[in-house]
């Protein structure tokens, strides 16, 4: 527990060190002035669709259109203030990290890219909207009476509109969140501290993400490896055994036809003894003896003979017909 401990207090302490480092790059390339840091490209296109008046039809009143920008989704009050926040974020991770900032327009996702690392990470920012049940105006509660009257007397020409269940109220608080499996980390507006202000914490926040992520990227190429290694190992082992078989069934089989061949050797010798003893070695039982005694050579894996019949090649079915 000890080593733990100091391990996340040495973290601790040298993100606090790239912080302070941080904030001083950052006051040296805008002089504290929010102004002079250049707009983020992706940033200024945002900019354009986000702060278009018409077209917004979210229930929530939140304006989100990750498939062709940044991965925002905030209300009318907070956009500006969300797209300062971006690039101000934007502008620093650049201070610290080569990033590129990728929009996926079929996934509907942002992605900040570090290539020099091979990692990159889901971006998204979000303003949390309070939710409560949708009180009925006078306006609506007088529609409501006029529809029910009209239907009760018969008449069904009014048309009415249900009102919402819900109300949303926006809350200016935003939350932003960056990462990826296995790393991902979120920052919240709260009522003490705004994101604004949290902006380097936020930034080497990444960096460790990086470190993290390419660190858990090299243990999964070294268990990657380790399971290569297993894998081939036993494929080797596997084909080895395979072999082993094959080669103890060849032996199997030339043991068993030494055995046969021993066997009509012994029946050829006992054959002709009993002639001899018998008077009765003919011309043909001695034919029959040199045939049945090249039988067992051919079939003995200590003879090297072929027989012209036996091992002559032969396929089934084929009679040399013509058609």
């Amino acid at each position: 527990m000890e080593e733990v401990s100091k391990e996340k207090l040495d973290q601790r302490n040298q993100e606090l060190r790239q912080i302070a480092e941080l904030k001083e790059k950052l006051a040296k390339s805008s002089g504290d002035h929010s102004s002079d840091i250049p707009v983020h490209p992706v940033v200024k296109a945002a900019s354009k669709v986000l702060l278009r008046k018409t077209g917004w039809k979210n229930e929530k009143g939140l304006r989100h259109v990750p498939s062709e920008i940044l991965d925002i989704s905030v209300t009318e009050g907070s956009v500006e203030r969300a797209l300062e926040l971006i690039n101000r974020v934007f502008h620093a991770l650049g201070l610290q990290e080569n990033c590129d900032v990728k929009i996926d327009g079929e996934k509907q996702t942002t992605w900040l890219e570090f290539k020099d690392h091979g990692v990159r990470f889901q971006f998204q920012l979000t303003e949390q909207v309070r939710r409560s049940n949708h009180e009925p105006t006078e306006a609506e509660k007088l529609a409501q009476k006029r529809y029910f009257e009209g239907t009760r007397l018969g008449r069904f020409d009014t048309n009415y509109s249900y009102p919402p269940r819900y109300d949303y109220t926006p809350t200016g608080l935003l939350t932003l969140s960056i990462g990826g499996f296995p790393y991902r980390k979120t920052w919240n507006d709260t009522k003490s501290t705004e994101l604004f202000d949290r902006i380097e914490e936020i930034v080497i926040g990444v960096v460790t993400g990086i470190e993290a992520t390419k660190k858990y990227n090299h243990e999964q190429e070294l268990e990657s490896q380790r399971r290569e290694r297993a894998r081939l190992r036993h494929e080797n082992l596997k084909k080895r055994r395979t072999e082993e078989l094959a080669k103890l069934e060849i032996a199997e089989r030339q043991a068993q036809n030494l055995e046969r061949a021993e066997r009509l050797r012994k029946l050829a010798d006992a054959k002709e003894a009993q002639a001899i003893a018998l008077g009765q070695l003919t011309d043909k039982l001695i034919d029959w003896l040199s045939w049945v005694r090249a039988k067992a050579d051919t079939i003995d894996p200590t003879v090297f003979v072929s027989d012209p019949i036996l091992d002559a090649p032969f396929e089934e079915g084929h009679y040399g017909y013509r058609w």
